[in-house]
């Protein structure tokens, strides 16, 4: 006799949960800001004790994320959850596109065992779904509970609703991002160009140049080069970021190095890890201290 009114309640506070949901985000910009406030209430009104979403760029790569695990906000995690996606349950998730409820961690293959800070180990009960809007995989939500059992379907499709309203606010939060970025690109080209026209020297020029390039680009360190038409041979002439002093008037053969081979062929490249190129030459790295 009293199943409906229980149920009733329960509908109510789903989508009690969910008003409020879309009202935190309807004005949230900042990324970090979103994923925060997605996970708290998550995993406040599941009863969750940790959680984690990861933010995927339009590859499907990881480029933002957050990790709460009881009342620690835990930060600088992306790299760390490259393996989840490669490996976890987060990455099924996202490759198959449908939610995943697990109530038994130790039985289920796709769990990666993980610890972030005070996280328990042994069984656990999960649930994790993706976030989708317009066929685009924006990213991925994942709550945990450390006792077999306790998540149920209610509380998938809970999360799978919460995760289709955290969708959109994340992806209008990555457009800003982007957007605020496009902007710092061009008021650094902007600058770097007005400096440069209305400078006679030429040092001071290159310096505005890679302080402009580094500024925007948020980068730790940044050098330019030119070739001595002289003897062929390039030369370090600004850089910015530890030890860059020591790398200026530095000379080095074209081909040699990254940098070297980019003046060589005449085309742009990203090294994601300069420790498996083959192009990368250290001893820069040894005059300045810098290790990227």
């Amino acid at each position: 006799m009293n199943a409906q009114p229980k149920e009733d309640a329960a509908t109510r506070a789903s989508l009690e949960l969910l008003y409020h949901i879309s009202r935190e985000l309807s004005s949230a910009l900042d990324l970090s800001l979103v994923l925060r406030r997605v996970l708290l209430l998550s995993m406040r009104n599941i009863g969750a004790t940790s959680g984690s979403i990861i933010v995927l760029d339009e590859q499907e790569r990881p480029v933002e994320s957050a990790i709460i695990v009881g009342d620690v906000i835990h930060n600088h995690t992306t790299q760390r959850l490259r393996s989840t996606l490669e490996q976890g349950l987060a990455g099924w998730v996202v490759r198959n596109r449908q939610a995943a409820l697990v109530t038994d961690t130790s039985t289920d293959e796709r769990w990666l065992a993980r610890q972030y800070g005070t996280d328990q180990l042994g069984p656990k009960s999960v649930v994790s779904a993706p976030l989708l809007t317009r066929e685009v995989m924006v990213g991925v939500i994942t709550l945990v509970k450390p006792e077999r059992d306790f998540f149920n379907t209610e509380h998938l499709a809970l999360v799978q609703a919460i995760a289709d309203q955290a969708a959109i606010a994340v992806l209008n939060a990555r457009f800003y991002a982007e957007s605020q970025h496009q902007a710092r690109l061009m008021t650094a080209l902007a600058e770097s160009a007005g400096k440069i026209s209305v400078s006679l020297n030429l040092d001071d020029v290159m310096q505005g140049i890679v302080a402009q390039t580094s500024q925007a680009l948020n980068t730790q360190a940044v050098s330019l080069a030119l070739i001595d038409p002289s003897d062929g041979k390039l030369v370090f002439r600004a850089a910015t970021g530890v030890g860059g002093y020591s790398v200026v008037n530095y000379r080095f053969q074209m081909g040699q190095g990254i940098a070297g081979w980019v003046a060589q062929e005449g085309e742009g490249v990203i090294a994601q890890d300069v420790a498996k190129d083959e192009r990368f030459d250290p001893q820069i790295d040894k005059l300045s201290g810098f290790v990227p």
